[in-house]
């Protein structure tokens, strides 16, 4: 009867911790791979929007990374990938961030949020870049 008891509950937690697991997975790694693919170039420029979001959100002591893609062939088109460290992090920072929310109007329909990445498409190009966001 012990042994039995003593297996339920290592089951459980295993599968506790597998979703735990899971559950704090970034979208980015896809989202990087998409824009790659699609011919943009992840670039280490400074960027006046990303860093006017970045420092609102670091203010709200939120984690957040900045990633810029860059279609080689064109001077404006700039997609911004904010990476957070989770998806509670998005929402909270959508309350914070003026900047933020003035690109982001509701987190839960949005194409411009994809689990804990958000994007801020710069350009003439932008439907192309949110349809690369969401692939």
């Amino acid at each position: 009867m012990k042994k039995n008891i003593f297996k339920v509950l290592a089951l459980t937690l295993v599968s506790v911790m597998l979703l735990m697991v899971f559950a704090s997975c970034s979208a980015y790694g896809k989202i990087e791979k998409n824009f790659t693919d699609a011919g943009y170039e992840l670039v280490s420029e400074d960027n006046s929007t990303a860093n006017t979001i970045k420092a609102e959100l670091e203010e709200g002591e939120v984690g957040v990374t900045v990633h810029i893609f860059k279609k080689s062939d064109s001077i404006l088109n700039y997609a911004i990938v904010l990476e957070f460290s989770s998806e509670g992090d998005v929402e909270k920072s959508l309350e914070k961030s003026a900047t933020l929310k003035g690109f982001v109007e509701d987190v839960q329909k949005s194409d411009l949020v994809r689990d804990n990445c958000v994007l801020i498409p710069i350009g003439i190009d932008a439907a192309n870049m949110t349809e690369i966001f969401n692939k």
